[in-house]
């Protein structure tokens, strides 16, 4: 009785541990990954309330940020956040597979392996792609848009660039 006692309570221990295990999720108030409609509204709220859009400005800028939605990207990772930390692990850090723990790794020197001119050729087709629907994106909000608030708007474009990724471009 006493060894089926203890068989028992080791299964316990063993199943709750391998429960114990699975991965973790956002321990935030309300983290959920929000869907592109969400995404789209809160994104021309934000806009309208920065630039003083009224009703019907804000009604244009919400189909033209929906009809634009899939042609700059969708979710961004975790918390909107593009590189860096994803679900708790820096890009410089290993994880051990046995125990899940993460070990900082030397940054030194890194080089990015060299890329073959077809990977250069889909990165300038990409690049190209997406400045014109950039462009095209600012011609259709510069018809919505008040000629003061299309200026406040290429202020802040202009003071935003150079802002996201700050790679070192050594050559």
């Amino acid at each position: 009785m006493k060894k089926m006692m203890m068989t028992m309570i080791a299964a316990v221990l063993m199943s709750s541990a391998a429960f114990a295990q699975e991965e973790k999720k956002c321990e935030c108030k309300n983290c959920k990954k929000p869907d592109k409609t969400e995404m789209v509204k809160h994104r021309t709220d934000k806009f309208a309330k920065k630039y003083g859009l009224n009703d019907q400005q804000a009604a244009s800028l919400l189909e033209l940020n929906t009809k634009y939605a899939d042609k700059f990207g969708g979710p961004r990772g975790h918390h909107g956040k593009k590189h860096g930390m994803r679900h708790g692990k820096k890009h410089d850090e290993k994880c051990d597979a046995a125990t899940g723990a993460t070990t900082p790794q030397p940054r030194g020197d890194k080089k990015r392996p060299e890329l073959t001119e077809e990977q250069k050729a889909k990165f300038e087709a990409r690049r190209q792609e997406m400045e014109a629907n950039r462009k095209a994106y600012e011609t259709e909000l510069k018809k919505i848009l008040t000629a003061d608030q299309f200026k406040q708007y290429e202020a802040d474009m202009k003071n935003h660039k150079g802002h996201g990724h700050k790679h070192d471009k050594k050559k």
